[in-house]
């Protein structure tokens, strides 16, 4: 029992796995959820660019995309701006994280709703590199600033 979710609800989640439906249940949804992670997967290697990786998620609701070129919270307000909602890992981090990286959930959106998401993404990065490339001094001008 927790203080954030209806008692009801967590006794109906007791009797729902009392009654042994759980198996029936996952035997549905993860067959769906695999197919959904796929059509996020393809449609992230389509729109990112070619040098951005992940590990392929083999258990789990979600994709970790590591981010290590690009502040995650500039991707985030970024995504949101062209409509689409990531999680940066900062927000499940305690303290300062070594792995910058967005969490991409796959199970709560239909494939079309995923791929128009990775679609978006795409145009959220490559807007965040050019600001940040732009923002860079070239080695020209910071010999210039050294002097």
């Amino acid at each position: 029992m927790d203080l954030g979710t209806s008692g009801i609800l967590q006794h109906a989640l007791a009797e729902f796995l009392g009654r042994g439906y759980l198996q029936a249940h996952l035997a549905r949804v993860l067959v769906e959820y695999r197919l959904r992670r796929d059509a996020l997967e393809e449609a992230l290697r389509k729109h990112l660019p070619s040098n951005v990786t992940w590990r392929h998620p083999e258990t789990g609701l979600q994709l970790w995309l590591p981010t290590p070129d690009i502040d995650p919270e500039l991707l985030y307000v970024e995504a949101l701006q062209q409509g689409v909602m990531v999680s940066p890992g900062t927000l499940n981090a305690v303290g300062p994280s070594p792995q910058r990286g967005l969490r991409l959930t796959y199970c709560a959106e239909p494939k079309a709703r995923l791929v128009e998401g990775a679609k978006l993404l795409g145009k959220a990065w490559f807007a965040v590199e050019k600001r940040t490339r732009a923002a860079k001094p070239t080695k020209k001008e910071a010999r210039v600033d050294a002097v």
